[in-house]
């Protein structure tokens, strides 16, 4: 058993009486304000369950202005982490690829040019497109492919307004060209 003085003193974070508190918890307190630790984790629990996406979002600033005052410490000690640990990395790197193929495929299409687009410009492409393939209508639901207007080999950027959603066929005959070579292309070949 521990006093508060002297729990300080030794520069405990907590320390134990021995003795419940007014709600009856026999467990450790807080040094720096005596109280039960029980108590402020239930309270913890209360205001999370009232105020849950309010808290979140604090909690999301907080780490960012963390991050943000120096990212090197993060960076580091996300290398020592991966170091460590490098199979359960790759583990749960290949689990998130795999649980989110949609999320991954941006990635994908991000990383190689200017500008960047997320799923929900994606899922703008699919509403504005009805669903459906801009070069033969055929319906995406069951596979697409995101294509660049200006193909990236070319000068396109990775910006929403230079994306659309084919088929995997219309994509795979589009290769590099531009969308109006495509459409000539299909009119010459057609006629």
């Amino acid at each position: 058993m521990q006093e508060r003085e002297q729990a300080r003193a030794s520069r405990a974070g907590r320390y134990f009486t021995g003795l419940p508190c007014s709600r009856g918890h026999l467990s450790e307190r807080r040094t720096d304000n005596g109280d039960c630790v029980e108590c402020m984790s239930a309270r913890g629990a209360q205001r999370y369950l009232e105020d849950g996406d309010n808290q979140r979002a604090q909690s999301l600033r907080r780490m960012n202005a963390a991050y943000e005052s120096d990212p090197d410490k993060f960076r580091a000690r996300g290398r020592v982490n991966y170091a460590a640990n490098p199979d359960v990395w790759k583990d749960r790197t290949r689990d998130y690829r795999k649980n989110n193929p949609e999320k991954k495929k941006v990635w994908e299409h991000n990383r190689r040019a200017v500008g960047g687009f997320s799923n929900a410009d994606v899922i703008d492409k699919f509403n504005s497109q009805d669903w459906l393939c801009v070069c033969c209508g055929l319906s995406l639901l069951y596979g697409y492919h995101i294509d660049h207007i200006i193909p990236v080999s070319r000068g396109g950027s990775n910006w929403p307004d230079n994306i659309q959603l084919l088929c995997s066929t219309c994509n795979l005959k589009k290769n590099a060209l531009t969308m109006e070579e495509w459409l000539i292309r299909i009119a010459w070949i057609g006629a």
